[in-house]
């Protein structure tokens, strides 16, 4: 039985150069990705003298999870940290058979021993030893019996153009760039990923008839952060965020702005109070769409000049709760036509 989950991070990019549609080699893949956390383990080993370590071993959770005086190659920190795992997973209840990884574990330890047992190893020696090492770390993780599912959904985009916690949810201050995609086969050999909006259109709301896609940032873009966005494309695509699941796994909620109309706040900042009483164009701020898993049904819930975002499924159907900035609203429920908002929550400004 298929099964999806949802991540609860988005993958921000710093270039769109790459095309999520397209699978690259997954060996490859895996290489880069292991170089890459080779890489960030010999910086911490080398730096780790300047850490407060009596601290870290004091609020560590499992200690194998730390780096030790003795660790002087990333190999001894995975080989520490792939045996508790394996250990650990066989401890579960439903444990599952990991007969064939430790197995495979066993086999590396004269290797182990040998790179341990020089004092300046051969760096080609390590690093294919730790890539092998993560390989079986890998399989052992995800082995895990909570991992019931073999989907993952999750968004790409771009960190805000203005450097503050609250920007993120401006529609005004989102990078054009991303999209809504599924990992499919998450944990098999061939991890494989999906656009859900490859061919899909809005079938209502003001976006009917109309895709959502992530643009490209242009050069020079930016926003001052008092409510003016500078060198902003006419029409370049828009930018994601939020997505969330349905409890039966089959619908997705997430907000979309497009990236269009007026670059401007109604009032500047200097203008006083009311900077916080106009608003935005629609075309800059986030609106909360759902559709199903494989792209079908796509349908625009919240418009209008507020920002909506975080939309999440109630227990009873139909209609979704979400933040928004309308009134002094931050939590609101709306119906699958996007009319009924009903107050859930307040904050005062």
């Amino acid at each position: 039985m298929t099964k999806i989950a949802l991540l609860h991070a988005a993958i921000l990019c710093t270039a769109l150069t790459w095309s999520i549609q397209a699978a690259p080699d997954t060996a490859q893949t895996f290489r880069v990705e292991r170089d890459r956390q080779f890489d960030e383990l010999q910086r911490q080993i080398e730096d780790r003298h300047n850490w407060d370590n009596e601290r870290l071993a004091n609020e560590v959770h499992r200690p194998e999870a730390l780096l030790l005086e003795e660790d002087r190659t990333p190999v001894d920190v995975v080989w520490r940290r792939t045996q508790a795992l394996l250990h650990h997973l066989q401890q579960m209840d439903g444990a599952p058979d990991l007969a064939q990884e430790a197995a495979a574990l066993r086999a590396m330890s004269d290797r182990v021993e040998a790179v341990r047992s020089e004092a300046t190893p051969d760096e080609a020696v390590v690093r294919q030893l730790f890539r092998d090492i993560a390989a079986v770390r890998r399989q052992i993780a995800f082995a895990n019996p909570l991992l019931d599912f073999d989907q993952i959904l999750f968004i790409k985009r771009h960190r805000a153009l203005f450097n503050h916690m609250c920007d993120q949810y401006y529609g005004m201050a989102a990078r054009p760039g991303g999209g809504l995609y599924v990992l499919e086969d998450a944990f098999g050999s061939a991890p494989r990923v999906r656009d859900v909006l490859a061919g899909s259109v809005v079938e209502s709301g003001r976006l009917e008839g109309q895709s959502l896609r992530g643009g490209v940032s242009p050069n020079g873009l930016r926003y001052d952060g008092r409510g003016r966005l500078h060198n902003a494309p006419t029409k370049n695509g828009g930018a994601f965020l939020s997505p969330d699941l349905s409890f039966d796994g089959r619908q997705i909620l997430f907000s979309f702005v497009e990236g269009t109309g007026n670059p401007q706040h109604r009032y500047y900042w200097g203008d006083g109070i009311n900077y916080w009483t106009e608003h935005w164009d629609p075309g800059r701020a986030f609106h909360v769409f759902k559709v199903n898993v494989d792209g079908s049904g796509l349908q625009q819930l919240t418009d209008g000049p507020w920002n909506d975002m975080h939309a999440c499924p109630l227990p009873t159907p139909p209609p979704p709760a979400s933040c928004s900035f309308r009134r002094t609203t931050t939590a609101t429920t709306t119906d699958n036509e996007g009319v009924d908002h009903r107050l859930l929550i307040t904050r005062h400004s």
